[in-house]
């Protein structure tokens, strides 16, 4: 027996008669408080005739979306029970022996086959949005932003979840050219964006936040541009540092802090825009970690990712400096002067290749913005001190520069 969560009047009911040697499959419906009853499976609407049926569940939040459990599957209906599809998925053939919806995920028991979860039926309850459109963003579930637990990096029991907001979107055919994903906060600046392809866009067009100076934006053929629904998982993180590896430059950015964020998904110059709602993880306040820390953490972080990747692209300006000055035939005294001071201010700068190598200065930064990466925590003075002091060193070598 199902109660409707929407109206008190309405209920459903599931009969299982196959040990009586009935296969038909039986679900009905009432909308009168049980005065009448209407079978809403009647063998040619979705669900087969010879498949009994052993549990149905109606949507807490849509309502007319009902889940039935048979003795060969799922199904699914959209409209009340007008019609039925197939809802299987990944799921084995198996007799569905009960259902619950458990803060939006769709939780089943199985004859056989243990228990199966699908995560997060959001998009679902959103998919009579798509209508015609050419292509739809559907609105992510409110997410709790959490860090991977550190001892589950290397282990495979359990299988942690990933840090992500789940993005799904549609598009009615395939998009030939490039897609982009654009994450700002409700003031506009801009947190990330992912790219699905670079070939077709301009030089002018990268991404520049206007704070940073950064330009810059992440390739991911996660970004999918094919006909259909496509899923994207944003690990709630921002822009990292450059890096002169192309493959990791942007990347180990710093989580973003609570709060609403909004998403605009560009496809053939058409935009789709939501909203995301990111809750602190529980665990954290708990110990005692307030939004406000995070968001002080999280300025601080900034401030070291920014110095990393100035001090970054200075080294890589000296290396090819230096570079083009030893290759030259014939060095005057003002360019051996030249070459010499950038020699000596790249050794500052970078650490030697090898082990047990003395770390230098964007050695020793580094390992300072990977610390402040690890935890929600409030930063500490000796962190902020050891930032103020890198900070000064790193002045004083642009100095010598000049």
């Amino acid at each position: 027996m199902e109660p409707s969560p929407h109206d008190p009047a309405k209920a459903y009911i599931s009969v299982l008669r196959y040990q009586l040697g009935d296969t038909k499959p039986y679900i009905y419906k009432t909308a009168d408080y049980g005065k009448s009853w209407e079978l809403i499976t009647p063998g040619n609407n979705g669900i087969p005739k010879d498949y009994p049926t052993r549990v149905v569940r109606e949507d807490p939040e849509k309502e007319g979306m009902l889940f039935a459990g048979t003795e060969y599957g799922l199904f699914v209906s959209m409209n009340d029970g007008l019609l039925w599809k197939p809802f299987q998925q990944n799921l084995p053939v198996t007799p569905i022996t009960d259902m619950k919806i458990h803060r939006g995920d769709l939780v089943l028991s199985t004859m056989g086959r243990s228990f199966w979860i699908l995560d997060n039926i959001t998009t679902l309850r959103q998919f009579d949005e798509i209508n015609n459109m050419a292509h739809h963003l559907f609105k992510p579930n409110t997410t709790v932003k959490y860090r991977y637990p550190s001892g589950a990096r290397t282990s495979t029991t359990p299988k942690y979840p990933r840090p992500a907001v789940l993005l799904d979107y549609y598009l009615s055919k395939e998009s030939k050219d490039p897609i982009k994903l654009e994450i700002k906060d409700t003031s506009g600046n801009l947190v990330t964006t992912f790219i699905s392809d670079t070939t077709a866009i301009k030089k002018e067009e990268s991404i520049r936040d206007m704070q940073t100076e950064i330009v810059s934006y992440v390739v991911s053929e996660k970004l999918g541009t094919s006909k259909g629904l496509h899923r994207f998982r944003w690990d709630m993180s921002m822009m990292g540092p450059w890096s002169s590896n192309a493959t990791r430059s942007y990347s180990n950015g710093p989580m973003v802090a609570p709060g609403t964020y909004i998403a605009t998904l560009s496809v053939d110059g058409i935009a789709s825009v939501q909203s995301i709602e990111l809750v602190q993880d529980p665990r954290v306040k708990a110990a005692g970690i307030t939004e406000a820390d995070v968001i002080s953490q999280l300025a601080f972080q900034l401030k070291v990712r920014d110095i990393l990747t100035e001090a970054r692209k200075l080294q890589q300006t000296l290396e090819e400096s230096i570079k083009e000055l030893k290759s030259s035939k014939n060095l005057d005294s003002t360019s051996t002067a030249k070459l010499q001071k950038e020699e000596a201010v790249l050794k500052k700068l970078k650490t030697k290749d090898g082990i047990y190598e003395q770390p230098m200065f964007i050695g020793q930064l580094s390992y300072l913005y990977g610390m402040g990466n690890d935890a929600d925590q409030l930063t500490g003075n000796d962190t902020k001190d050891r930032f103020e002091e890198l900070r000064l060193q790193f002045e004083q070598l642009k100095s010598e520069l000049e």
